[in-house]
């Protein structure tokens, strides 16, 4: 088996969330960057990029920001396309069509998990008993380390599964040069 009960370590990691900045009222940013800000990046952008952008007064820089976000992520800068960008919002497009419940996808914990960190190495689901629940396991986890496993529950079975907080997956603190696992 993949994971041998001998050599599965449980990591305790943070689950990123979104920053209190973004979920006090809605800033002066015009709506497109708004957006942006908030949904689009709101699990990737760094602490120091949040606070740069938020500091810039003109729609220009805010272009050129956004423009040079994507392109510190770009594992292949010579091409014409931006793998890591692609990668990002097809894990926000999987996200609100799979785990989609009253709200979007991307707004519950597996779609946090899964936009952040990409689809798990095995999901083993467990739809029966008290509360059904979904283990995600991944290999290695860049940051984080190996062998990670991350348990959700749905004790209200209204669908949404939500991680079991003894888990903790942490925030991002600086741009690396980003790595692209295999997609599901």
């Amino acid at each position: 088996a993949l994971y041998g009960a001998a050599a599965l370590q449980v990591k305790t990691i943070q689950l990123p969330t979104a920053p209190r900045l973004l979920m006090a009222p809605p800033t002066l940013l015009p709506t497109p960057y708004q957006r942006w800000m908030e949904q689009d990046v709101v699990y990737l952008i760094a602490e120091t990029e949040r606070a740069t952008f938020l500091a810039l007064t003109t729609d220009d820089e805010r272009d050129r920001f956004i423009e040079q976000f994507w392109l510190r992520r770009d594992p292949t800068p010579a091409t014409t396309m931006n793998e890591f960008k692609v990668e990002h919002y097809r894990r926000i497009a999987y996200a609100n069509e799979r785990f989609h419940t009253g709200r979007p996808g991307w707004q519950t914990d597996r779609g946090r998990v899964y936009i952040t960190y990409g689809p798990p190495d095995e999901i083993e689901s467990q739809p029966a008993g008290a509360a059904p629940s979904e283990i995600w396991r991944y290999q290695w986890i860049e940051s984080i380390g190996t062998n990670v496993e991350l348990r959700f529950e749905d004790p209200a079975l209204t669908g949404e599964y939500g991680l079991v907080r003894n888990s903790r997956l942490s925030r991002p603190k600086a741009v690396s040069q980003p790595s692209l696992p295999e997609t599901a």
